[in-house]
């Protein structure tokens, strides 16, 4: 019986769907794609964040740009972590929304049963070419061509938008509520 039904909680509203052309989207199919790959290949049956970002990097999976690199503002102060393992990490969280990966255990990353099918569909469409990878401006062509063996760059590629993390603090604000974070003052 799904929770939901059960009457112990209210009904959760519907997730809006994840479409695979967008930023959370490349990310998520990245992730899942790292995830099923240290299953079926190496015999994880979870492992932590940083193993499966070190897997994507290792691969060359996403498209690492200088601004990438850098740490969103508000964590500048706190952790100082890449915005790109931001991003997959928030890909972590859009899985878990939707049942496809596990929430069992802190830093535990593995896919669900459902997610493993969800993933192999995916790749099954993909080489038959029915899922274009010229969208994705945060795959690299390494892994365009892992998802479509037949990709080759080409004009259709989208680049990828300037400025792509809009929209943030001016440095002195981000600055200012790190350390107010920090000092626990909210």
């Amino acid at each position: 019986m799904d929770i939901r039904e059960s009457g112990l909680v209210n009904a959760m509203p519907e997730l809006s769907p994840l479409y695979y052309t967008s930023p959370r989207g490349q990310c998520a199919v990245m992730l899942l794609t790292a995830l099923h790959e240290l299953y079926v290949n190496d015999g994880y049956g979870a492992v932590t964040k940083q193993q499966a970002i070190d897997y994507i990097k290792r691969k060359r999976w996403f498209e690492i740009e200088l601004e990438d690199q850098k740490p969103y503002p508000s964590q500048r102060q706190i952790s100082a972590e890449p915005r790109w393992h931001t991003l997959i990490a928030w890909a972590r969280k859009d899985g878990v929304l939707r049942d496809i990966i596990s929430n069992e255990g802190r830093d535990q990353w593995a896919l669900t049963k459902f997610g493993r099918q969800v993933i192999e569909r995916f790749h099954e469409s993909s080489r038959k070419g029915q899922r274009p990878v010229a969208p994705c401006f945060l795959w690299s062509k390494e892994f365009k061509k892992f998802i479509y063996p037949e990709y080759e760059p080409s004009s259709n590629d989208i680049k990828r938008p300037t400025n792509f993390y809009r929209g943030e603090f001016d440095d002195t604000l981000a600055k200012l509520f790190a350390e107010m974070a920090v000092a626990g003052k909210f």
